[in-house]
C-alpha cells in the first residue's frame, strides 16, 4: 500500500524535483502510520473519536514505563492487525513541555520489526525522525 509522504510537521511533503506530492510505502509508510496513531490524542478527531492514544493517561503515568509500554502495546495491537507487540526501548518525559519522547520497537505479525522515534503529547513534537 502507498500513502502520501508527510513532513515532520505532518504536512504533505512536496518533492522539489517532481513539483508534486511524494508517495511512501513499505517500512517508511508503516512507521508514518504508527506515528500518526500515537501522535493523535484520543477524542481529538470528531469524525473518529476512538482513534488515538489517551495522552493525558500517558502523561499522568509517565514515571511508570511498564504502564506506558502496556498502554501503547494495547492500543497498537487493538488498532492494527499487523502489530504483534511493542517494546519501549528508551523514554524521556519533560514535565515542562509535557512532551514524552520515545524510542519504540514494534514487532509485526509477519516476524519483521520496526524501530521508530515518536513523541506523545506536549507543546512541541520535534522528536520524530
Amino acid at each position: 500500500m502507498r500513502d502520501y509522504t508527510l513532513t515532520d510537521n505532518n504536512d504533505l511533503y512536496m518533492d522539489d524535483d517532481m513539483g508534486d506530492t511524494a508517495m511512501t510505502d513499505g517500512e517508511a509508510q508503516a512507521i508514518q502510520k504508527l506515528q500518526i496513531a500515537l501522535g493523535t490524542n484520543r477524542g481529538e478527531l470528531d469524525w473518529n473519536p476512538d482513534f488515538g492514544l489517551d495522552h493525558s493517561d500517558i502523561e499522568d503515568n509517565a514515571w511508570d514505563l511498564g504502564y506506558v509500554q502496556q498502554e501503547i502495546d494495547d492500543y497498537l495491537t487493538d488498532m492494527f492487525a499487523e502489530v504483534d507487540s511493542v517494546e519501549v526501548e528508551d523514554a524521556n518525559y519533560d514535565p515542562v513541555t509535557r512532551n514524552y519522547k520515545l524510542s519504540i520497537r514494534v514487532f509485526l505479525a509477519d516476524g519483521d520489526a520496526l524501530t521508530m522515534n515518536t513523541a506523545i503529547g506536549g507543546v512541541e513534537n520535534d522528536y520524530i525522525a
